[in-house]
């Protein structure tokens, strides 16, 4: 027998609001759920193998109120969770956290969830400075999550010209040139 075409993951967004009620969460995981059962037939219709299916939402800091002590923040995160124990969606992305308050929460999320999956989003300055704190409080969660580590990363989009980039000098180099050229 030959063996298909194997898709990692098929994924649908969906964007959620802090004043959806716990009903309109559960209807639009509905819709959502139904949308990638529909997409993974139709590439399974095509003789792909689909490996996993997965939701991605907007940042958890636009749609549970972040100023709710934390136990109401964990209960509404965790209606998606209890919700998708009923499916066989593999991941719900949660969005990121942009900020200490938020990025405190996530090993307690992690650690109490089988579906939840969530980052770090660093804070970059104009001049491409990164949030030391933030990045300190990411790296303090990826060295104590241990085998969920998988569940959580922490990223940042670096700004043009950056010492991480190959040509970050020759662009400088360029624009010292364009100055100089222009005096």
């Amino acid at each position: 027998m030959e063996v298909g075409v194997v898709i990692r993951s098929v994924a649908v967004g969906m964007h959620l609001l802090i004043n959806d009620s716990s009903d309109t969460l559960v209807k639009k995981l509905m819709e959502a759920v139904a949308t990638l059962d529909t997409i993974t037939q139709g590439f399974i219709d095509q003789g792909y193998i689909v490996q996993t299916k997965r939701i991605m939402c907007n940042s958890f800091e636009e749609w549970v109120d972040m100023n709710e002590p934390e136990s109401s923040i964990f209960a509404r995160i965790f209606e998606l969770e209890t919700f998708l124990h009923s499916t066989d969606v593999f991941a719900i992305n949660i969005g990121p956290s942009r900020c200490q308050h938020s990025s405190k929460l996530i090993p307690h999320l992690l650690k109490n969830s089988k579906y939840i999956v969530t980052s770090t989003e660093m804070n970059i300055s104009d001049l491409g400075i990164v949030d030391h704190e933030l990045c300190l409080a990411a790296a303090r969660i990826i060295t104590n999550l241990g085998d969920l580590n998988f569940r959580y990363c922490a990223s940042a989009n670096m700004v043009d010209c950056c010492p991480f980039f190959s040509g970050w000098l020759s662009k400088i180099w360029i624009w010292v040139l364009c100055r100089v050229g222009m005096q």
